[in-house]
């Protein structure tokens, strides 16, 4: 039992090393989600959602770590392959004895916080939440049949077809746990009929972090694309590395917001026409209230 247990200390501790850093990077997309979808943010949901990413961060720990130290020999003495037979867990029991059940209480186990955060703070439907808990499970086997999607010359772990089972089961006892919660602890009702007129600063600092975030990504896909058609390397000290990075401020800051007019904000008391319209668009809305066209609600005409 203490050693069954002490093979989840090394994982655990590496999860709670990384959390602080990864977390904050990971809270920015499910904030924009909580945003566009309630246009607001309260203090419980950003708790829900910075355990949610502490929870995903486990769970990939608990999944994929620790590995061999030395590839090579492990790689030359071990050959492992996917675990095909669902009835495999009652041979597992017979010949293992309580290892084994704690193994498969375990896979449902760290699956019933997924189902639960699906359904109580991403109100996802039930089907879907059982849909996206299987086939993160079939993610995680293909992971490790794969070596990590061979980031590791070969799979250090069993690709286990009861993995997936056991996993979706406690998917779906999260899930009732949430539609239950949802029903003794209603969320409240929100007017999406409101219009957030004058913007505050947590909303334009997301803004500005959601936008640079889909700017650098635009950015590194360019360097790779660059690199993979054989121009070479691009330098971070470069003057390519510049142009491309001003290129795609100047696409997603100047040129979108005068594509999509819906996205525009109205911080002035009377629109503009033409020319001057699109300046104080590219001007005022730019970095710190153009992104919130992935923030706001649909019906949200503000900044």
């Amino acid at each position: 039992m203490t050693g069954f247990l002490a093979s989840f200390s090394k994982p655990f501790q590496l999860a709670v090393l990384l959390w602080p850093f990864v977390s904050v990077l990971l809270t920015v997309p499910a904030a924009v989600y909580l945003y566009h979808r309630d246009n607001r943010l309260r203090p419980a949901s950003v708790l829900g959602v910075y355990a949610f990413m502490l929870y995903v961060l486990g769970l990939g720990c608990f999944t994929m770590y620790p590995w061999p130290q030395d590839p090579t020999a492990y790689c030359a003495t071990h050959h492992l392959g996917a675990q095909l037979n669902p009835l495999q867990f009652i041979v597992d029991i017979r010949t293992e004895g309580m290892t084994a059940i704690l193994q498969l209480g375990m896979n449902i186990v760290l699956f019933v916080p997924m189902g639960f955060f699906l359904t109580r703070f991403f109100r996802m439907p039930s089907w879907v939440a059982v849909a996206v808990c299987c086939a993160t499970s079939i993610c995680i086997e293909v992971a490790q049949l794969t070596g990590i999607f061979h980031l590791y010359p070969c799979a250090y772990r069993i690709c286990d077809v009861d993995d997936v089972i056991t996993n979706t089961l406690g998917g779906a006892i999260g899930i009732v746990l949430g539609l239950w919660c949802n029903r003794a602890f209603p969320a409240p009702l929100i007017d999406k009929a409101e219009v957030t007129v004058h913007p505050g600063f947590l909303r334009r600092c997301v803004s500005l972090a959601v936008d640079m975030g889909i700017i650098y990504m635009c950015q590194m896909l360019s360097i790779v694309l660059w690199s993979y058609l054989g121009h070479g390397a691009v330098a971070p000290d470069g003057h390519a590395f510049l142009v491309l990075l001003s290129v795609w401020f100047v696409v997603f800051e100047g040129i979108v917001p005068m594509v999509h007019p819906w996205a525009h904000h109205r911080l002035l008391p009377h629109p503009y026409d033409g020319g001057i319209r699109a300046a104080h668009d590219a001007a005022t809305s730019g970095v710190l209230c153009g992104p919130h066209r992935a923030v706001v609600h649909p019906d949200d005409r503000g900044c």
